[in-house]
């Protein structure tokens, strides 16, 4: 990929982060000319130039190892000089639960660095935390798993001295998507079949901000209804599934229905 970005003459900047640290062995890989790998001892400053003028400099500090825990925005100072600045850095904004406290800063430590753009990695899915100036995760360009559903795909930035306008792009293949049916007022498989008949299609027309891009689905239904006691016979569900799995795939883009699972209740509490 950065090989085709060189033909096009594109540059490419890197700060490694808890997947591909300067000590990993992916660290070792020949990479094209295009390609700058930011130091992963301080911040570096790398100026951008366009027909022999400078047009901005980038700003980047690479992880050493898989577990940086010190606060690596607090290195970046932007130099008075620059025409326009962006930082990049792979880090935990806000100390966030569920992503690893690596690189941890605030947003005022990022602030403070006076950048045009932050483009910060880490997180995987899409967030702008700051319009002012521009904070953007990104995220990947592919889900990677179940749990990180909606569109994937990356920002375009155009940058100039008045400020920063972003685009967001869809670059996922597929989407996954997960879906929590009703079966409330439900008395039969036929009527739970055509709800999930139902989800599968709102899912044809909707998969996050990609429409027209297949999608993974998986279903929970709930609720107290009639059905409950025939969902509980033996493959009643695995039919059900192959069923509306067989349906998802003729949509256009395709739904692979991955996983139905029973969460429902008996009509009545006896209780």
């Amino acid at each position: 990929a950065c090989a085709r970005l060189d033909a096009a003459g594109i540059r490419v900047f890197v700060a490694r982060g808890t997947h591909d640290p300067a000590s990993s062995r992916s660290a070792g890989l020949a990479l094209p000319a295009n390609v700058h790998v930011f130091s992963a001892d301080e911040v570096e400053r790398v100026v951008y130039e366009r027909e022999g003028r400078p047009i901005c400099a980038l700003y980047g500090r690479s992880f050493r190892t898989a577990a940086e825990t010190a606060n690596f925005a607090a290195g970046y100072a932007r130099d008075p000089g620059d025409e326009l600045a962006i930082g990049v850095l792979h880090t935990n904004v806000g100390d966030r639960p569920g992503h690893g406290p690596y690189a941890p800063c605030s947003i005022g430590d990022l602030r403070a660095a006076h950048m045009d753009y932050w483009a910060l990695g880490h997180i995987h899915k899409p967030e702008v935390l700051s319009q002012d100036p521009p904070i953007v995760y990104s995220g990947c360009t592919q889900g990677l798993h179940p749990g990180e559903t909606g569109d994937r795909g990356c920002t375009v930035v155009t940058l100039d001295r008045h400020g920063a306008t972003l685009e967001r792009v869809s670059t996922a293949r597929v989407v996954w998507a997960t879906a929590t049916v009703s079966a409330v007022g439900l008395d039969d498989i036929d009527a739970v079949r055509g709800a999930l008949l139902a989800e599968v299609d709102r899912v044809v027309r909707d998969t996050g901000t990609a429409p027209g891009t297949p999608a993974v689905l998986r279903i929970d239904l709930t609720g107290r209804s009639g059905a409950h006691a025939a969902l509980a016979r033996p493959k009643a569900l695995d039919d059900l599934l192959a069923d509306i799995r067989g349906a998802g795939l003729s949509r256009d883009p395709w739904v692979w229905v991955d996983r139905v699972r029973d969460r429902t209740m008996p009509a009545i509490d006896l209780d």
